[in-house]
């Protein structure tokens, strides 16, 4: 009984010295940054009133512009395009949401996405990361047309600005 205790023990202490199993890669790292900022919008349509604090909170946890993180993802890393482009539209998508939740804050919420997700024109974004988050934007985009139809040329106006798409069937 004695020996089954005693290696138990230093089972138990051989585990616990070791390293974390799972380690974010940087490129893991940087879309869950992104993603979280997902938070940020949703909090702004919440409370618009807190805006201020709920952005310099975000820029004190996460980061403070877009550009701290580029280069976005590495091209040597295969697949990294899509895991920052899903984590943008995530964000993208909750920024369309807080939007037709509170389009009368739709200046402020233009300025943060501005900072946190920066522009398509910026040339940060590759085709493959674009696909990526416009397929994760698509529900966000949908549920808030159904929500305020009244905005759509809004909405397509952010769709052109930050994933360089027009949503009218127009182009």
């Amino acid at each position: 009984m004695k020996k089954n205790i005693v290696l138990l023990l230093i089972t138990f202490l051989l585990f616990s010295c070791e390293e974390p199993a799972f380690k974010y890669t940087e490129t893991q790292l940087k879309a869950q940054k992104i993603r979280d900022t997902a938070m940020t919008f949703e909090s702004i349509a919440r409370q618009p009133e807190a805006a201020t604090q709920i952005i310099k909170t975000s820029e004190s946890l996460l980061y403070k512009s877009y550009n701290d993180l580029l280069p976005l993802y590495d091209e040597e890393i295969e697949d990294s395009e899509y895991v920052i482009g899903a984590a943008f539209g995530l964000s993208f998508g909750h920024f369309i949401e807080a939007y037709a939740r509170q389009p009368e804050a739709k200046v402020t919420l233009d300025s943060v996405a501005e900072q946190f997700l920066g522009p398509f024109s910026a040339g940060h974004l590759s085709p493959k990361l674009i696909e990526s988050a416009k397929i994760e934007a698509a529900p966000y985009i949908f549920q808030a047309i159904a929500r305020q139809p009244e905005i759509f040329e809004g909405i397509n106006e952010f769709c052109l600005k930050y994933l360089g798409v027009d949503i009218t069937g127009l182009e």
